[in-house]
């Protein structure tokens, strides 16, 4: 949970906008759930940049964080124009935030919000002359780590070397240009502040829009994105790009696709739309008899799915899948099987219009993710260390003291982690205890699990390893080579599955 903010006057809607725009206005709602750690800075980053994403015409700012950690951004401006929409609807996916317009909302959604925001008492609206020394005092309040990057009110873009979408970033040393693939983009011309970071360096350059293909343009082999001119980078970021990003599609099967895929996992229902029967199928569960998922999401593109399962539909069955992503997004597409086999089934999107824009905007926060670890020690201080030095490898990081605290973080947020990095002596519940509940009662062989322990003995390390530990590191490599070392663990074990 975020740190309690003092609380104040509830948020009043901005000048002239009231959750619901008077002529000559447009009010946009900005919504991040989980808003702590990590994501707190990120939202912070989106919010200082408000100015120069809306420009002259932004009226006023409203910041909420509500007792649940879900923070509203709710923007004013004068006009209501695409280039605007666009901007808003990039940055804030890239934030993992919602973008709504509330004018293209029902009545009874904008009813919703609304209550919402009169529940949370913690609240700030500023003007744009002030925007800046209230939001740094708000998210402060709420618990942001300190020093936020000072990109002189440019937009970041944020890229990690081996995160999930970097397999689709395309370099081009000649023109020196950058790719990036996504099914939104801010309008061609604008400018931004690209960072890269790679085991905890973090290199940054300016850059401009200088292309953008549409998903209408897009083929095989060319997915929709933007293309980046570098603004006279600095050398180090020339030299990290020309070493980590490719030239070109990475292997044959991105050749022949149109949209890159990324990895998810995510218990689905699925139920059948032609009113077939289909053997074997309960599309009631969510789970089977031996309590795993019946359905589980491998992994999610703008024009499909696939679906790891026991029990595939045929071949052109019409189906209509819903499932909670990690993203806290809600998916619910109607698609037709274009794969059966023995792993699963391949399902391609059936979307009209209005549902392939939301798909877009639920891809690009898949795509933006950061990954997510779990570290679990009695030691605050080593706790905390772990924790900055995995948060510089680019991931959104939780902490828990103990195993039994730990169990209670992975029961929550199991499917949404991806690395458990955990001390082996604690009191109440120990690494090991934790490792062989979540192992073997709890089924779950995808999570990386990496055991930390002051002195590695062969007979600890062998049974450690034989109750399902993907790796056992001695403690006094220090917290930066124990969370490098954690995180090529994690990027071995994904290589091979």
């Amino acid at each position: 949970m975020a740190t309690a903010i003092a609380p104040q006057a509830p948020l009043q809607p901005p000048r002239g906008a009231a959750l619901g725009a008077s002529a000559g206005t447009c009010e946009f709602a900005l919504v991040l759930d989980r808003a702590a750690g990590t994501r707190l800075a990120t939202a912070e980053r989106l919010v200082l940049s408000l100015p120069a994403l809306v420009g002259d015409p932004l009226l006023e700012v409203g910041l909420n964080l509500s007792a649940s950690d879900t923070l509203t951004a709710l923007v004013a401006a004068s006009r209501d124009d695409a280039a605007t929409r666009s901007r808003l609807a990039f940055w804030s996916a890239r934030a993992g935030a919602r973008c709504q317009v509330l004018s293209d909302l029902s009545s009874q959604e904008r009813t919703s919000l609304r209550a919402a925001l009169v529940r949370s008492p913690h609240a700030v609206t500023a003007e744009p002359g002030a925007l800046a020394a209230e939001a740094r005092r708000f998210f402060a309040a709420a618990g942001a780590a300190s020093g936020v990057l000072d990109t002189g009110g440019l937009p970041v873009l944020e890229l990690a070397v081996d995160g999930p979408e970097w397999a689709a970033v395309r370099w081009a040393p000649g023109p020196v240009e950058l790719f990036l693939s996504s099914p939104l983009a801010p309008p061609v011309g604008d400018r931004l502040l690209l960072c890269v970071s790679l085991a905890g360096a973090r290199l940054c350059g300016a850059a401009r829009v200088k292309g953008i293909r549409t998903a209408e343009a897009a083929v095989p082999g060319a997915p929709p994105g933007l293309t980046l001119a570098l603004e006279s980078p600095p050398a180090e970021l020339l030299l990290l790009l020309e070493q980590s990003a490719t030239t070109s599609a990475a292997d044959e099967g991105e050749k022949r696709r149109v949209h890159p895929r990324y990895e998810v996992r995510a218990p689905a229902r699925v139920v059948p739309l032609d009113g077939g029967e289909v053997e074997g199928s309960d599309e009631t569960e969510l789970t089977g008899p031996d309590g795993a998922p019946r359905f589980l999401i491998e992994n999610v593109s703008q024009g499909g799915a696939f679906l790891r399962t026991a029990e595939p539909f045929p071949l052109g069955a019409l189906v209509q899948v819903a499932a909670t992503l990690p993203t806290s997004d809600t998916l619910r597409c109607n698609a037709e099987v274009v794969f059966s086999g023995a792993r699963g089934m391949g399902v391609r999107w059936q979307l009209d219009p209005l549902a392939e824009v939301e798909l877009a905007a639920v891809v690009a926060r898949i795509a933006a993710r950061k990954r997510r670890a779990l570290v679990v020690d009695d030691d605050a201080t080593c706790r905390g260390l772990l924790t900055d030095a995995l948060q510089g490898c680019g991931f959104e990081v939780l902490a828990a003291e103990d195993g039994v605290a730990g169990l209670q973080v992975l029961s929550e947020e199991l499917l949404s982690l991806d690395l458990l990095l955990t001390d082996l002596r604690m009191p109440r519940m120990d690494g090991e205890a934790l490792l062989r509940t979540v192992r073997h009662a709890g089924g779950e062989s995808e999570l990386a699990i990496v055991i930390m322990t002051g002195t590695i003995e062969p007979t600890v390390e062998n049974k450690l390893t034989r109750e399902g530990a993907d790796a056992v590191l001695q403690k006094e490599l220090g917290p930066r080579f124990l969370a490098h070392a954690a995180v090529a663990v994690l990027d071995r074990k994904k290589r091979r599955a």
